[in-house]
């Protein structure tokens, strides 16, 4: 009798913990910081035409390079690609260090969420958080584009927590 209550609470607990490590948000230095300096630039520009950022990124429109919109059709609806230049309205003017971090190695929107899995930060876990600072260090050198891209056209019961 012991043994029948016994095992589903600790099943519970169990799949309570595995459910806490998953979403926890990553430890992050805060003592990160972008660089100007053209080395950093330099590197940041191998590393994001090594990682095909413009395959995704392009910009769909005569707005510019890295200016996103381009969509990615999936079984599941589509996905548009973000603008990853420095706009502070429609791009990532507004993202400090330790965003490009946790956006590249952790799949993490600065407010801490979950990006989509179309963006393959799976394939960026391995970088260094010196590879992400430079990455951002050329991305933060880019001219701004200003271009709103659309939102997902995904099923309701497809969200972001649910992925």
């Amino acid at each position: 009798m012991r043994f029948k209550v016994l095992l589903p609470v600790g099943i519970l607990v169990i799949g309570l913990l595995l459910l806490l490590w998953l979403l926890y948000p990553p430890s992050i230095s805060n003592d990160l910081s972008l660089s100007a300096s053209p080395e950093a630039v330099a590197r940041g520009e191998y590393l994001a035409t090594a990682g095909g950022c413009i395959s995704c990124h392009r910009g769909e429109t005569d707005a510019g390079e890295l200016s996103g919109g381009h969509a990615l059709a999936t079984d599941f609806g589509t996905f548009y690609v973000p603008n990853i230049t420095p706009d502070i309205d429609t791009g990532i003017g507004n993202w400090q260090a330790a965003d490009f971090v946790a956006a590249l190695k952790y799949g993490r929107t600065p407010s801490g969420g979950f990006y989509f899995p179309a963006f393959p930060y799976r394939a960026y876990a391995g970088l260094t958080d010196q590879d992400a600072l430079d990455i951002g260090s050329y991305l933060m050198s880019l001219a701004p584009v200003s271009y709103k891209v659309a939102g997902p056209e995904i099923p309701i019961w497809l969200s972001r927590w649910s992925v």
